[in-house]
């Protein structure tokens, strides 16, 4: 079923990238911009991303489920790559002219899709070469996506002795909302103590993760740190 979902997700895709990647017809008008955008919006729809739910979760009921964590990452890998045959699409929709931005903005027929074009052209000054685009793509999980696993990997392995109970971490933060406040305080000072063994890996993680996000936004352009989270 998985599979079945993958190659549903991975045929639609190509579809619309056989359709519109070297036709660039619907850039011309509003009319056939429109039906492009529609078909776009279709692949949201496609169930490629489901299997990856469901490996997650798994990971998150055991997280000793190794063949989920395979599955995981195996199933991320093929959905960047279907992302990236998708990225012609907004690069060079938002590299049009002013001119055209603005008969596109105003027309009636693309009512439904104002906002999301306004933002992708303001937001366009700010992209890189298709090439440089999937770069960034591709390098994103050894950069920053298996740092933030690995540390959440650590973490859900720990356990918080409570009483006479070994709670696992994540269980022991979640009982915080059910517990007076000097229980709640006690146990938390446990927690922070569990934290604190498994600082030097998140250490490691935090400092790999903002050093990825400052490099991606000085090749973009931003000026300030938190110019792209506001945007």
């Amino acid at each position: 079923q998985i599979e079945r979902a993958q190659k549903i997700a991975d045929k639609a895709v190509a579809a619309f990238v056989k359709k519109y990647a070297n036709d660039e017809t619907w850039l011309e008008e509003p009319s056939r911009l429109m039906r492009a955008l529609e078909a776009y919006e279709q692949l949201i729809l496609v169930p490629g991303s489901n299997a990856s739910y469901y490996a997650y979760y798994r990971k998150d009921l055991n997280t000793e489920d190794k063949a989920a964590e395979a599955l995981a990452a195996r199933l991320d890998d093929r959905g960047t790559k279907r992302g990236n045959t998708l990225l012609f699409f907004g690069l060079r929709l938002g590299k049009i002219s002013a001119q055209k931005q603005k008969e596109f903005l105003t027309a009636p027929k693309l009512t439904s899709f104002r906002y999301y074009l306004s933002e992708l052209f303001a937001n366009a000054k700010y992209d890189l070469s298709e090439p440089e685009e999937r770069i960034l793509s591709l390098k994103s999980d050894v950069s920053h996506g298996r740092w933030v696993q690995a540390t959440s990997n650590i973490l859900d392995k720990q356990t918080v002795k409570w009483g006479t109970e070994e709670l696992p971490l994540p269980k022991a933060e979640m009982s915080y909302n059910t517990m007076p406040t000097i229980k709640r305080r006690k146990l938390y000072g446990v927690v922070r103590d569990v934290y604190e063994k498994v600082s030097d890996v998140a250490e490691s993680e935090l400092n790999a993760v903002y050093t990825n996000n400052k490099i991606n936004d000085e090749l973009r352009g931003y000026k300030t740190p938190y110019e792209a989270t506001i945007r």
